[in-house]
């Protein structure tokens, strides 16, 4: 009968036995050793304790960094903020003067100018508007004289000139400003080549109307828009009703609002055109 082989050296296998349990040891104690971490703040972290992370109180120079970075920090978010600010203040300010920058003033003819073309109605009174093409300003003004022409009832002949380059193209004269015009009961629209009939009633400015009564005499000039592209009541209509319906002063004026009449660009779009769509 075969018996299993004893060991021979006892001695030898106790020393192997305990190195072995040495080794496992260490490498527990390795595994177990905290480890501190320094970001985003000190921590003990120990995978073999009963508190696995611990959070270590900072030193007073590592307190002193962080309280600078947080000064820091805030002071660029504040000034970020601050510039933001500045910027929407000086926007809205440009914005503002643009749209209440009055034109230059027309100086028409006291007497009707005996170099213009257009035909006046001797009974009535006769308005002229001088329009540049393009103008997104002067959509308002076509808007208020729909209205004046309604509140007039029939007792105002009115005549809106588009003034256009020499020889400009088609789409300087078909455009959907002079369409809007030609809908009003009322109103003649002409295009102005060259600027002929502007240059007669001494107009600078898209928007200008000129007022002259049934003797041919001149009762009011200016606009009636009380801003760029400002649609409501403005001073400049009230004006004509009252000249109109014998509710006010012989004669009157206003400022105008919109583009150079004799500007051979399109206008940019002021801030009450776009609120008024």
């Amino acid at each position: 009968m075969l018996m299993g082989r004893r060991d021979t050296n006892p001695g030898l296998s106790r020393i192997s036995k305990t190195a072995n349990q040495q080794d496992a040891k260490s490498q527990h104690d390795n595994l177990c050793q905290p480890k501190v971490f320094t970001a985003p703040a000190r921590v003990s972290y120990n995978p073999c304790g009963p508190d696995r992370a611990v959070i270590l109180p900072r030193s007073p120079r590592q307190n002193d960094y962080a309280l600078m970075k947080l000064r820091f920090r805030a002071s660029v978010t504040g000034l970020a903020i601050c510039l933001w600010l500045a910027a929407v203040f000086v926007g809205v300010g440009w914005l503002w003067s643009y749209n209440h920058a009055a034109g230059a003033p027309a100086r028409p003819p006291a007497q009707w100018p005996e170099a213009s073309a257009i035909a006046r109605v001797p009974d009535r009174h006769t308005l002229v508007m001088l329009a540049h093409p393009k103008c997104p300003c002067t959509r308002a003004s076509i808007e208020e004289l729909s209205k004046l022409m309604t509140t007039t009832r029939g007792r105002l002949n009115a005549v809106v000139v588009f003034v256009t380059p020499n020889k400009a193209s088609s789409e300087w004269q078909q455009t959907d400003l002079r369409a809007s015009a030609a809908r009003i009961p009322g109103v003649t629209t002409i295009v102005d080549d060259g600027g002929r009939e502007a240059s007669s009633f001494g107009a600078l400015t898209s928007g200008q109307v000129v007022l002259y009564d049934a003797h041919g005499q001149l009762i009011f000039h200016g606009g009636i828009t009380s801003s760029r592209g400002h649609i409501g009541d403005n001073a400049g209509r009230n004006a004509i009703v009252g000249l109109i319906l014998g509710q006010g002063s012989r004669t009157g004026n206003s400022e105008v609002f919109g583009c150079p009449i004799f500007d051979a660009s399109e206008c940019p779009v002021p801030n009450n055109e776009q609120a008024n769509k």
